[in-house]
């Protein structure tokens, strides 16, 4: 994940805009997703957090399968900057 965030940032201006729009949904989906899982972590102390960790789980393949979905397509994700899916 952090070699593809790394080349994410790299490559982010570099190329057509459909492509840049893949690239700002990848390090938002990495920051985000490390967000949610802090945020599961202080809360698996109360024990809500183990569910925390599924839904960040769940919430990151999604954006993943989204994601390779519509590169795939050569489409630009229709909104790259969403917190949610």
């Amino acid at each position: 994940m952090l070699i593809g965030l790394v080349m994410a940032y790299v490559n982010r201006g570099k190329g057509e805009a459909w492509l840049d729009s893949h690239y700002t949904w990848a390090i938002r989906t990495f920051w985000i997703g490390l967000l949610y899982a802090f945020a599961s972590l202080i809360l698996s102390f109360i024990l809500i957090g183990v569910l925390g960790f599924i839904a960040t789980a769940v919430w990151m393949i999604v954006r993943v399968v989204i994601g390779l979905q519509t590169v795939g397509r050569r489409e630009p994700i229709s909104n790259p900057t969403s917190w949610i899916i």
